[in-house]
């Protein structure tokens, strides 16, 4: 379970399990009091969170999420392709805990994980995390330049569109 305190209210996002089916999103105000309880049921894939930020009257939860069946996770009614490992994700919310917008960051066959966030100016973030193999950023993509057994670190810079301007890596070739 993560938590990120505004001037107004506090935000916890957790799972009662290792399935999505449990993974809420639930609202506090600053006495302890609960306001609601979302579920994140839109996500169809078993979440892992790692950071919920608020930045701009927006929540950004970041975190990686494993396929249901080994090749897909669906959001809506978009597939997006997972490996047998981890890949990563980044859910953003109202303060309401409407979804607004998931970006798929990095999908490859063997997996990534998004760790952290960190907010720009103008409404920009960058990510950080790791990869192994390939991780792909809207149009970019980063490859390893040999055979690692470890993950490689990377970090991006998104626009307030969330398109992501660029990425990068070491060991790294990007097309």
């Amino acid at each position: 379970m993560v938590v990120s305190i505004t001037r107004n209210a506090t935000f916890f996002i957790g799972s009662s399990s290792y399935s999505n089916a449990n993974s809420f999103l639930l609202k506090y105000d600053l006495n302890g009091n609960l306001i609601w309880v979302k579920p994140l049921n839109d996500v169809n894939g078993n979440m892992i969170t790692y950071s919920l930020k608020y930045s701009n009257n927006k929540l950004f939860i970041v975190g990686s999420v494993d396929s249901v069946m080994i090749g897909t996770v669906k959001y809506k009614s978009t597939n997006y392709f997972s490996g047998i490992y981890s890949n990563s994700f980044l859910l953003i919310t109202d303060t309401n805990g409407t979804i607004q917008n998931f970006i798929f960051t990095a999908n490859n066959c063997m997996g990534s994980q998004l760790m952290d966030i960190s907010f720009g100016i103008n409404g920009s973030y960058y990510l950080a995390g790791s990869y192994y193999g390939a991780a792909r950023f809207n149009n970019i993509i980063l490859h390893q330049n040999t055979h690692a057994d470890y993950p490689l670190p990377f970090f991006a810079y998104y626009n307030k569109s969330n398109n992501c301007i660029w990425a990068k890596s070491i060991s790294t070739d990007a097309t």
